[in-house]
């Protein structure tokens, strides 16, 4: 039978940058997201979040309007969204297999408690820069299946670089998010089957 393994996907990237000319249209046209400014007017640093990313595609049209995107200050990361998709046999097993997760997803030593809401948990890691985690069941966006899905925000530049490693757009190509979640994560979900985990999933649903 065989192993779980999840999914790594990056869900949304926050940038903060100095409009070139064209910008605003092509990020409207490509994303159809309106940029906000930030900071003080004389500054003139505007946020964009881009969701579901394609990282080298998004590079090619920031050079393409003169962005030197390996140069921090040109482009700056100031904020992460990683996930993995846990997939599931069904709806019932991936809201199983997040109960399960939620309990053992946050090592006691990383973690506040975290708060659940329904099916949903959240938590943060404020000890290790501010990341802000949470858990729940849904359809996949990368598979469009049932999966249990769990995703870690990162936020401010500063908390990006020093968690993540990440200093510019080229450090998220092909960036393993597992390798991250390691450090604050019980990782041992993946070493169980589909029906394994589920049925302890269940086991641990029928406590709450």
């Amino acid at each position: 039978m065989g192993m779980i393994q999840p999914i790594p996907s990056i869900d949304k990237v926050s940038m903060t940058l100095t409009p070139q000319a064209g910008l605003f249209e092509w990020i409207q046209s490509e994303y159809q997201f309106k940029p906000v400014r930030v900071g003080p007017p004389r500054m003139n640093l505007w946020l964009i979040n881009i969701g579901l990313p394609n990282v080298r595609k998004l590079i090619e049209g920031l050079e393409s309007l003169g962005y030197q995107t390996a140069i921090p200050r040109h482009v700056t990361v100031s904020g992460v969204e990683f996930a993995l998709d846990y997939p599931a046999l069904s709806e019932y097993d991936a809201r199983a297999i997040a109960y399960w997760l939620q309990e053992r997803v946050w090592k006691p030593q990383n973690r506040d408690r975290p708060t659940v809401c329904g099916a949903t948990s959240y938590a943060s890691a404020r000890r290790w820069g501010q990341i802000n985690w949470s858990c729940y069941p849904r359809e996949s966006k990368v598979t469009n299946g049932p999966c249990a899905h769990l995703d870690a925000r990162l936020t401010q530049a500063s908390h990006v670089q020093e968690r993540a490693g990440v200093f510019t757009l080229h450090d998220l190509i092909d960036f393993d998010f597992r390798e991250l979640s390691a450090d604050y994560c019980c990782a041992d979900s993946t070493t169980s089957s589909p029906h394994e985990i589920s049925r302890r999933g269940r086991a641990y649903e029928l406590r709450k």
